[in-house]
């Protein structure tokens, strides 16, 4: 499976929200994966309940217990769909895996220039 970094974006907006169930027109597998890499990620805290499934164990399901202080971070750097657009066409233009650490550097660095730091 992919990491989709649209869902990844919807999901923490959403937790920021307390709003933990499903965005609605997505499969519940794929949102259970992502929210696998956002506790990974050490952007969110919650447990991640696994089945069993040909050849492996996937996740399932999730309690949503609290977004961390880097969650808020994240959040507070993407909320806005113009500067979300622009990070995502400047990887793309650069060809370059975008990871979290990545994007927020990216956009840490936007803003200390923005603020003529």
């Amino acid at each position: 499976m992919t990491r989709d970094m649209d869902l990844i974006r919807l999901l923490m907006q959403r937790f920021v929200q307390d709003k933990p169930d499903c965005p609605e027109g997505y499969d519940k597998l794929i949102v259970a994966y992502h929210v696998q890499l956002l506790v990974e990620a050490g952007l969110i805290e919650a447990q991640v309940i696994k089945a069993p499934s040909p050849g492996k164990i996937k996740p399932v399901e999730w309690i949503f217990q609290r977004v961390t202080w880097d969650g808020h971070d994240f959040v507070s750097h993407v909320t806005e769909d113009t500067v979300w657009n622009r990070t995502k066409d400047h990887f793309r233009k650069q060809s370059v895996a975008w990871t979290i650490d990545l994007i927020m550097e990216f956009l840490k660095a936007r803003a200390r220039a923005n603020l003529g730091l």
